[in-house]
């Protein structure tokens, strides 16, 4: 059996690859959060939390991994971040 650390970086991990899926594929597709919700990402959600994502840190990257692959309503969130984030830097 798996350490829970272990489990907790490959949870996190299968988000981002669910999330790379979404851009690879370019439709919408729901992704399983560790409570076991199912949230519908489409392809330009995935890609400002992959962007936003790839920014960080590698300590910060664990921080949003991990609170992105908790449940829908912390997702939003950091969507809601990760989209503020990108749009004002263009200005």
């Amino acid at each position: 059996m798996k350490p829970f650390s272990q489990l907790r970086r490959d949870l996190r991990e299968d988000v981002l690859k669910q999330l790379e899926s979404i851009i690879k594929k370019d439709e919408p597709s729901k992704i399983t959060l560790k409570n076991g919700s199912q949230v519908e990402i489409d392809p330009d959600a995935a890609g400002h939390l992959l962007n936003a994502f790839k920014k960080l840190s590698p300590e910060n990257q664990k921080v949003m991994g991990a609170k992105m692959s908790n449940d829908g309503v912390s997702l939003m969130k950091i969507l809601d971040f990760a989209v503020e984030t990108q749009n004002t830097k263009g200005l």
